[in-house]
């Protein structure tokens, strides 16, 4: 992660609207409603609605990241 990502990362941890997520190895939270942090991996919406990180994510972070927007759409 660059520096600004890790940046943008700090301060959305610290957002009032910060709200977490957790399974056995995945800390999933939603700080903005276009962005998620996955493992403190940054993921956010893009113009076309696809989800975009920089960082790859492992196979049990995209699992619980898929049943998160899952969960958030029926929720």
């Amino acid at each position: 992660m660059s520096h600004r990502e890790n940046q943008i990362a700090a301060d959305q941890a610290a957002s009032v609207k910060y709200h977490s997520v957790a399974t056995p190895s995945v800390t999933i939270s939603q700080p903005q409603d276009d962005q998620y942090l996955v493992n403190g991996k940054l993921l956010y919406l893009d113009s076309n609605n696809k989800w975009i990180t920089t960082d790859e994510l492992t196979y049990k972070e995209r699992q619980a990241f898929r049943k998160e927007l899952h969960n958030a759409k029926d929720g």
